[in-house]
């Protein structure tokens, strides 16, 4: 049976010594639930593949993926109205190179958990997506780890994002820190440096906790 956030807040306090630090444990809790994160994605579990339909009226570009979930990967989209298999481009750039004159959507593009067709449809079009989303959060103590399996390693990667901020060390020493702990191939490891990006600001609350 998986473990629970509170087993997991009670072994990593004991570990760097911060037993009944209110301030530790909720860095632990943000930690762990990052470590979680991370788990779900870098070894792509399939609990968290989805499938799904978006259907998209004329003049509408851009819709959300889902409201259930926080959304992760897009690996895949099609234009099932049109039978296009749709290619990505970048948020950036994809009103720059998208040719006006094309008739059938075949673009797409992400911002956040919206996706975004292109050209605009003209007609009423049905969007398939296959995605990947990241795991609810935890936030009672007794709540178990959504999956088993990988306690240990979501105890070693969230010990190490808590020494790190408690060390209050730069993102890049931060990163370094967290990856050696990661064992995943080399190719995930950018995947998993955008997770982890944010985490820097626990910084602010081992500071305000003094």
């Amino acid at each position: 049976m998986a473990k629970t956030l509170g087993s997991f807040v009670s072994e990593i306090s004991r570990y760097i010594g911060r037993e009944g630090d209110t301030t530790a444990e909720t860095v632990i809790k943000a930690s762990v639930n990052t470590a979680v994160s991370l788990a779900a994605s870098l070894f792509d579990l399939p609990a968290y593949r989805r499938l799904g339909e978006i259907d998209f009226d004329s003049g509408v570009d851009e819709l959300l993926i889902t409201t259930s979930n926080k959304v992760n990967d897009i690996i895949k989209v099609r234009n099932t109205t049109d039978k296009v298999e749709m290619g990505y481009v970048p948020l950036e750039i994809i009103d720059l190179i998208v040719p006006t004159s094309a008739i059938a959507v075949r673009w797409w593009s992400r911002d956040g958990d919206s996706l975004l067709v292109r050209p605009t449809p003209t007609k009423l079009i049905t969007i398939e997506v296959r995605y990947t989303v990241f795991p609810d959060e935890l936030t009672d103590p007794a709540a178990a780890l959504p999956f088993e399996g990988y306690d240990d390693y979501v105890t070693s990667v969230a010990t190490a994002l808590v020494w790190a901020a408690f060390e209050e060390v730069d993102a890049a020493t931060l990163w370094q820190k967290v990856s050696e702990v990661l064992a995943v191939p080399k190719a995930k490891l950018a995947q998993a440096r955008k997770i982890i990006a944010g985490l820097p600001s626990l910084r602010e609350e081992v500071k305000e906790g003094g």
